[in-house]
């Protein structure tokens, strides 16, 4: 077997090696909006000090609802949890945060990975 310890070759034992995180950096995402019109567009210090989160993507329902999908090696502690939250209600205000933990998030039409999506029709208005 070739496969043995590839997950071990994967992590660093520091915290230098982080593509992931870059690469959502570089990107220009949809703006997430609060209930009282904050607008919130770089999400990766919401995942700050969270090991477990391999990958996030944040979705906006509605103006009041956030759903974030994520793929962790392991179910994030309720503190862990609670700082997600805490972190985004106080960049949007008061709004509802619910987690999901998925086994893969897909990628968008083009076929890249969107860190973050706004279902808002922001024409109404």
């Amino acid at each position: 077997g070739d496969r043995v310890n590839l997950s071990k070759n994967q992590q660093t034992s520091c915290g230098r090696n982080m593509p992931k995180v870059e690469e959502i950096i570089g990107r220009i995402e949809d703006v997430v909006t609060g209930p009282d019109g904050r607008k919130m567009v770089r999400f990766h210090g919401i995942f700050l000090d969270i090991p477990s989160i391999k990958t996030a993507q944040v979705v906006q329902k509605d103006l009041n609802n956030i759903e974030i999908n994520l793929i962790a090696e392991n179910k994030l502690k309720t503190k862990e949890e609670n700082l997600i939250f805490s972190r985004i209600i106080s960049q949007l205000g008061n709004i509802n945060v619910v987690l999901n933990y998925v086994n893969e998030i897909p990628s968008g039409p083009n076929g890249k990975f969107k860190s973050v999506i706004s279902q808002i029709n922001t024409n109404h208005g």
